[in-house]
């Protein structure tokens, strides 16, 4: 029973990332990164991470095809991004 919890809590979580892909990217640039998630989902989420990250930078605005683009050509298949917590 615990692993249809969890599987229902991936589920979830992946359902508010994807609402805020959707809010972040436009159309063309949304159905790309979801293709990138079938093919690389390690760089799937990083590239998440950083658009997750700067959201707010964009003031509403979303980013396009060739922005996103630019973004996944800038990552390494072995990139792991690194995050730091200031206190």
């Amino acid at each position: 029973m615990e692993d249809h919890n969890d599987l229902l809590e991936k589920v979830k979580k992946e359902q508010l990332i994807k609402m805020e892909m959707s809010k972040i990217l436009e159309p063309k640039a949304y159905e790309r990164l979801m293709n990138v998630r079938i093919s690389n989902e390690k760089k799937y989420f990083s590239v998440v991470a950083l658009l997750l990250q700067y959201s707010k930078q964009l003031n509403g605005k979303q980013l396009n095809d060739e922005e996103l683009m630019k973004i996944l050509q800038s990552f390494q298949n072995n990139y792991e991004p690194k995050f730091e917590v200031k206190r």
